[in-house]
């Protein structure tokens, strides 16, 4: 039996951010979800926080380089998949992943969520997972179960799913 260890590689490190959008820590080979009410908000406040985190954080790491002062290197390291942005589905824009992307975020509505599409998106995240990490951010809770493992809300206290897949909100969301 192999056994496998947690990754120590810091794929993104997002600390003090000054927009709506919490702290995030997240290594490789691991998946981070983010369920608001707010999905094309939070989106555009995660866009902003890569490509100007000068302007926006006291400090973002991107695959262990500190990006602030270096706007390019968010879009170098990370595929976006912005459905209602790019005009295609979730799916299309999952295959279409360029090579050396070591993030995938994904910002999706509930609207731009296609439930028969589900098992394909949770397959090919699952075989993205070897080589980068996933964030989601969204307020389809059927897309955060299809695609991540841990889930937090907007204000960076933790979702827990129960055993039966189900979300246990705590008491103050």
């Amino acid at each position: 039996m192999i056994n496998e260890e947690p990754s120590n590689s810091l794929i993104l490190d997002i600390i003090g951010p000054s927009l709506t959008f919490p702290e995030i820590k997240l290594e490789k080979g691991k998946s981070l979800g983010l369920y608001t009410y707010h999905a094309e908000l939070m989106s555009m406040n995660f866009y902003k926080l890569i490509t100007e985190p000068e302007k926006y954080a006291k400090e973002v790491k991107i695959n262990g380089s500190i990006a602030n002062g270096i706007n390019w290197i968010g879009r170098v390291y990370t595929h976006i998949v912005i459905p209602h942005i790019c005009q295609d589905t979730i799916l299309n824009l999952l295959k279409k992943k360029p090579k050396r992307r070591d993030l995938i975020f994904i910002g999706a509505k509930k609207s731009n969520v296609y439930h028969d599409e589900l098992p394909y998106i949770s397959k090919i995240i699952s075989s993205y997972k070897s080589e980068c990490s996933i964030l989601v951010i969204s307020d389809s809770i059927e897309l955060l179960k299809a695609t991540v493992n841990e889930v937090m809300d907007d204000t960076g206290e933790n979702i827990i799913f129960s055993d039966k897949l189900r979300f246990n909100f705590p008491n103050n969301f």
